[in-house]
């Protein structure tokens, strides 16, 4: 933890801060792993199960992005699994606890503090220049950003009020907005963020389940925020969108296909 806080003195960069600091994952993973393995030796016990449960919902988050990608939504498990190491420390070194503990608390508040203001993990997302603007729906209240995206998305939330009944199954490509969130439909597609990530679907393969789940209205954002193409295979996706479906209604920011 010394060494991390280090390195973040050391170096300006804060993709370079961002690793020292997702570096203590791996380790501290270890260690964990090892001291639960020796405290199971004493008699199985869910407290000393926690951290083998922990360690595998870690394991499962990784799944998704790897280390990188993935710690940013799961740091309260890792403090979770330092708090249960420093809790069984052997008798004889009850006195390092206390002080393990400020050190570890300090290093995680000051470096997390930066890794958090330097905003890395939000290098993806398009911060267009100009005034913020403010959800102006009940259901949006405290929502705001810079760009055309809020007032695009309300226009979507009273366009689908108006026209689609409440009934009708809704696909969203690729899903970025709060729609089923701001709306309280219940969603039908098994997936609704459709990126690298989470989409396990080839174009083909989404047709089928969109036709399956009798999916009648396809919504298409225009302009993402994302600066990446969370979608590789969306032209083909598209063409096979427009073989069933027929553009309803072009919105400032997104096209509204009904089914034929």
């Amino acid at each position: 933890f010394v060494w991390t806080a280090i390195l973040f003195f050391v170096n300006d960069d804060a993709d370079d801060r961002a690793d020292s600091l997702l570096a203590l994952w791996p380790l501290l993973m270890i260690v964990t792993a090892m001291g639960a393995l020796i405290e199971l030796r004493k008699g199985v016990t869910p407290g000393r199960l926690l951290p083998l449960v922990l360690l595998a919902a870690i394991h499962g988050s990784f799944l998704s992005q790897q280390l990188w990608g993935s710690t940013y939504g799961v740091w309260p498990l890792l403090m979770i699994l330092i708090a249960g190491w420093i809790a069984v420390l052997p008798s004889g070194t009850r006195g390092v606890g206390p002080t393990d503990g400020v050190v570890i608390a300090t290093v995680i508040m000051f470096c997390g503090g930066f890794y958090a203001v330097s905003l890395e993990r939000l290098e993806y997302v398009k911060r267009p220049d100009g005034d913020v603007v403010r959800g102006s729906l009940p259901v949006l209240r405290g929502m705001a950003t810079s760009g055309p995206y809020i007032e695009n998305f309300e226009e979507l939330l009273r366009f689908a009020e108006q026209k689609i009944p409440r009934g009708d199954g809704v696909m969203l490509l690729p899903g970025e907005d709060p729609f089923y969130f701001a709306t309280g439909r219940v969603p039908v597609m098994p997936v609704l963020l459709l990126d690298r990530a989470t989409d396990p679907f080839s174009s083909n393969e989404l047709m089928d389940e969109a036709r399956g789940r009798d999916v009648k209205w396809v919504i298409v954002k225009k302009e993402l925020q994302s600066l990446e193409n969370p979608m590789p295979e969306k032209e083909e996706t598209l063409r096979l969108v427009g073989q069933e479906f027929e553009v309803d209604r072009a919105l400032n920011g997104y096209e509204v296909y009904r089914r034929r």
